[in-house]
């Protein structure tokens, strides 16, 4: 990663974690932003841009209220097309959101499904966290 892509994700993860911190209080705040540095941890700094500091909070956002849900043992998949009124973010892609116990080949997998029926795949965000 060059220096300047590094300073743009920095810049981007400041802005998502400002975003969090305006909606979280107290404890909340502090695992919201470790929650969203670990989410993004693992994406190239081009594939954030162009892409607004409040749709990547949705997303990161989602993804901690079913990461919450989740019992143990069960994973969690939801399919949905994100839109401001109902889910508070947006995007012009439908979204799959898995979270599950670590499975090797599980992104895989989904992938090679989604694209065996002509989908096409444009951001993968595959943290793995405990």
């Amino acid at each position: 990663m060059h220096v300047t892509e590094k300073v743009d994700k920095d810049i981007t993860l400041t802005k998502i974690v400002e975003s969090a911190s305006a909606r979280f209080h107290g404890s909340h705040t502090q695992a919201a932003e470790q929650f969203a540095r670990a989410y993004f941890a693992g994406v190239a700094a081009e594939d954030l841009l162009g892409r607004s500091s409040e749709d990547l909070y949705g997303a990161v956002h989602s993804q901690w209220q079913l990461t919450r849900q989740r019992k143990l043992g069960v994973p969690n998949i939801r399919v949905y097309n994100p839109n401001k009124q109902e889910h508070g973010w947006q995007s012009p892609h439908t979204v799959v959101e898995i979270v599950t116990d670590d499975m090797p080949f599980l992104v895989d997998s989904v992938s090679m499904e989604l694209n065996r029926h002509g989908l096409t795949i444009h951001l993968i965000i595959h943290p793995v966290m405990r």
